[in-house]
Parts: C-alpha cells; sequence; structure tokens
C-alpha cells in the first residue's frame, strides 16, 4: 500500500468519543487511541455543564483521558503517558490480545511518559505498594521527568521499591521497542512547572504516527512544523480547545494550547500535509465539540 491508502479502522467521530478503541495498524503493529479527554476528564470534578452532567448519567458519554497503547508484533504492550484512567486503560488495551508476558505484576511492558502534568503520569501511582505493586516496568522519559520522580514522593517509592525502573532518553533517540518497531521523542514547547514536554514519533516498519497531545502554540515549535509534521501518516495533535474562549473563570493565557480552529486555518493550507491524515485529541470538558450533531463538530469533519 502507498501512503493514501494507510489502514485505519474508525472515523474521525470515534476518536472523538467514549471508550471505544480507535486502531491504527502496519502490518503486525498496532497503536490503540484510549482516551481523548483533558487532564480532568469527562465528567470532571466538581462541573455541572450540560457535556459532564450527560457523562454522569450515560457511561457512553464518558471520556477518558488522553492515552496511547501500543501492541507489538511479539505480544507486548505499551502505554504513551500514565493517566488517572489507567485501570480502564491498561484494560482495553489488554483485553484482546494475546500478550506475551503472564506475570499479573506486569501489567503493560512499559509506559513512555510526555510530561508532568495531572493526567500524564499520576496513574503511575496503581503500580505502587498500596495497588498492585508491579515488577520494575520500564518508563522512558526526559532527563528532568526522571528526576522529578526520583526526587519527590510518593514517585520516589515507586523507583525504591523497584515498582518502576526509570529509562532516561534525549531528544530524537531511537528507542527500538522491536524490529521495525520505533518510538522517538519530540521536543516541543509546554508549560514547565516541573519537567520538560515531548511527544512521540512512533515508526512501524511502513508507516509512522506522530502524538502531540499538549504544546502551548505551534509559533513557539517553530517554522518547520508543517515540515515536521509532513513525515507522519497519521498526526495526532493537541485539540484541548477550539475557539479559545471555553474558560469563562479561567485566564486562558495561563493555559496556552493552539486553538483547533487557528490549527485548521494554518495546518489545512499547507501543502506538505497533504498526505498525512490529522485528528485531534485531548478535549477539554467545556469544548461543544463533546456534543453530538454540533456545529462545529460538522465544521471540523469538513
Amino acid at each position: 500500500m502507498d501512503r493514501r491508502s494507510f489502514l485505519f479502522s474508525a472515523s474521525y467521530i470515534l476518536l472523538m468519543g467514549r471508550t471505544d478503541l480507535f486502531s491504527i495498524h502496519d502490518d503486525k503493529i498496532k497503536v490503540v487511541v484510549l482516551g481523548v479527554a483533558q487532564d480532568g476528564g469527562v465528567p470532571q470534578l466538581g462541573c455541572n455543564c450540560e457535556r459532564c452532567t450527560a457523562a454522569r448519567i450515560d457511561p457512553e458519554k464518558r471520556r477518558l483521558i488522553a492515552s496511547l497503547g501500543i501492541v507489538t508484533p511479539k505480544g507486548y504492550t505499551y502505554l504513551v503517558d500514565a493517566t488517572p484512567d489507567i485501570r480502564d486503560q491498561v484494560y482495553l488495551l489488554n483485553k484482546d490480545v494475546e500478550r506475551a508476558v503472564k506475570d499479573p505484576k506486569i501489567p503493560v511492558d512499559g509506559i513512555f511518559l510526555t510530561h508532568a502534568h495531572m493526567g500524564h503520569y499520576t496513574g503511575l501511582m496503581h503500580l505502587g505498594y498500596e495497588s498492585i505493586s508491579s515488577k520494575n516496568i520500564p518508563v522512558y522519559c526526559t532527563g528532568k521527568m526522571k528526576r522529578f520522580l526520583e526526587e519527590n514522593a510518593p514517585w520516589d517509592q515507586l523507583v525504591t521499591k523497584e515498582n518502576i525502573r526509570l529509562k532516561r532518553f534525549e531528544e530524537g533517540e531511537s528507542i527500538r521497542l522491536e524490529d521495525g518497531l520505533v518510538v522517538e521523542p519530540i521536543k516541543l514547547p509546554h508549560r514547565q512547572e516541573y519537567t520538560d514536554t515531548v511527544g512521540f514519533k512512533i515508526k512501524g516498519k511502513q508507516r509512522i504516527l506522530i502524538y502531540i497531545p499538549d504544546i502551548d502554540s505551534w509559533e513557539k515549535w517553530g517554522s518547520n512544523t508543517e515540515k515536521f509534521l509532513s513525515e507522519a501518516d497519521i498526526a495526532l495533535v493537541d485539540g484541548s480547545f477550539y475557539s479559545g474562549d471555553e474558560l469563562q473563570l479561567r485566564d486562558m493565557s495561563n493555559v496556552p494550547h493552539p486553538p483547533v480552529k487557528k490549527s485548521i486555518e494554518r495546518l489545512s493550507g499547507s501543502p506538505d500535509l497533504r498526505s498525512t491524515k490529522i485528528y485531534f485529541t485531548h478535549f477539554n470538558h467545556t469544548y461543544p465539540i463533546l456534543n453530538e450533531n454540533n456545529a462545529i463538530r460538522k465544521r471540523i469533519r469538513e
């Protein structure tokens, strides 16, 4: 197959929705979208908006926090980010997979972390002594993220009790999981209260997927944004907000993300991206696109 006939098994609507799996295949390699919500999930604590209220009534309207799963040809499974929804997400990732590792203390074979914001690493707590007490699960992260976990409670206990094994990577390093499957970190501009931030390029035998759930802006990343994204067959990118005015009680300048409206204007006009399928993820609970039959949703789909 050429790039334009890339095999993928769901529509844009499934990527935005529910707890259904959206899976992308490259030969026997599979990448699974395990969640699409921003760090607080849907429903979000203390929120009574129509989306969060509906999600409390109807589990089908619930949205798990943004995460990916990787399944290798040999049956090993990996997470990209350890979210507060990790219990459900590991189950969804593994339920139809004949895993190579049968040890119940090793629910996944590795975890790749993007950064130290709530929705992206705090699920590590479920690997600890009070829960599964896992055995030396590799956790791939930047040097700053490694130091953060080693030097701050309760995360340091995961290291000292050997629940996790921290594996530092550098930007652009090729982390080979199996023959024909490589993960490369991509350094990104994003709020650095505790650590730096990366996305990931996942390279199969024939296809490339880029995952960028959090970024402050395309402009901060630089003028080569389109050129870089064009290397991918599929790019899953930050879609936290549509127009940037969704948060009524917060100063949006303190939580910068590229509004989807502007991302569409910038990226849809690029000749470099004609062969790249772009999807949005990491939706805030305020996002009107989460409503069924919404005009904004239709506009984005078009």
